[in-house]
Order: structure tokens, then C-alpha cells, then sequence
């Protein structure tokens, strides 16, 4: 359907217009065709996962919370991890998955408690365009590095982000 437009005459009170109802008619109809073509998606979860991409160190995690929404194009999402141990040595990125796969970089929001040098740490992620996760990393004394030997038991990380999705 095309845009119904509402006739409201050449001068008030000219009686040439639609009437009070039909206008009525016109604009709810015009509504509708809005409210159908937006999808009104209620949050979803899905189950993250969170790797060393080296394959060095691997963590056994509590996902808290991990919701999404998808309008369009459009994916949002926030994912609360409380990791309950940690074995070996970090050897490459820390990830963490997407629901989506992700058609252009983007940053996205990190909080991180009890990690092993909390006072020092600024913790920053990026989404990798063309992938299905985002990189968790720390910037210390003017390098950029991963994340992942900075976890520790008992730390919780929460993400939450807005990517363009495939």
C-alpha cells in the first residue's frame, strides 16, 4: 500500500476534505503498514562462548546474562560472564561470540571486576567485521594486548555492543 494522504480541503471548514472518520481511517491504516514492516522483536538469549585464540588458556564460565536483539540490520547485545577458573598460559586473543555474524568493525562497551591488575587496566573490545565475535583486550603502558591474562577466578566481565550484521 502506498501512503494514504488525508485531504484537509483548500481553506478550513471548506466541507471539500475527508471526513473526521475517514481521515481516521487513512492514518491508522498508514500506521499499520509502519508496525508491520518494523519487526517488534522481543530480547532473545544465546549462549557465548569466551576462547584464547591461541589456544593457550581456556575458562570455565557463568554466563549471567546473555540477550540479544536483532531490527534489520541492526544487532544488539549484552553478555554478563563470572568465570569460575582458569587453566593454562594466554597464548592469543580472548573472544567473545557473537550472535551474528558482523559486517563492519565496531567498539563496544566493557565493565570488568577482579581482574589481576584492576587498578592499572583499561580494558577496550572491538567487534571484527566479517566475523562472528569481538576482541576483549587491555591497554597498559601504551600497548594494546589480549585480555585473557588478565581473567582470573571469580572476575566478571560484562559486554554490550551495536554491530551491523550480515
Amino acid at each position: 500500500m502506498s501512503q494514504q494522504v488525508i485531504n484537509v480541503g483548500s481553506t478550513a471548514n471548506d466541507n471539500n476534505g475527508d471526513t473526521l472518520r475517514g481521515s481516521w481511517i487513512k492514518a491508522n491504516a498508514n500506521f499499520d503498514e509502519i508496525y508491520a514492516a518494523l519487526p517488534m522483536v522481543a530480547p532473545s538469549t544465546w549462549v557465548p562462548t569466551l576462547i584464547d585464540s591461541g589456544g593457550g588458556r581456556t575458562f570455565n564460565f557463568t554466563v549471567n546474562t546473555a540477550r540479544r536483539t536483532a531490527v534489520g540490520f541492526v544487532e544488539t547485545f549484552t553478555v554478563d560472564l563470572t568465570i569460575n577458573s582458569v587453566s593454562g598460559s594466554a597464548t592469543g586473543n580472548l573472544r567473545l561470540s557473537l550472535p551474528d555474524a558482523a559486517t563492519y568493525d565496531a567498539a563496544v562497551s566493557i565493565w570488568l571486576d577482579n581482574a589481576t591488575a584492576q587498578a592499572k587496566t583499561s580494558v577496550i573490545g572491538k567487534i571484527v567485521g566479517g566475523t562472528s565475535y569481538c576482541e576483549l583486550s587491555h591497554y597498559e603502558t601504551g600497548d594494546i594486548t589480549s585480555l585473557a591474562s588478565q581473567l582470573q577466578a571469580t572476575s566478571r566481565i560484562l559486554v554490550s555492543g551495536v554491530y551491523f550484521k550480515a
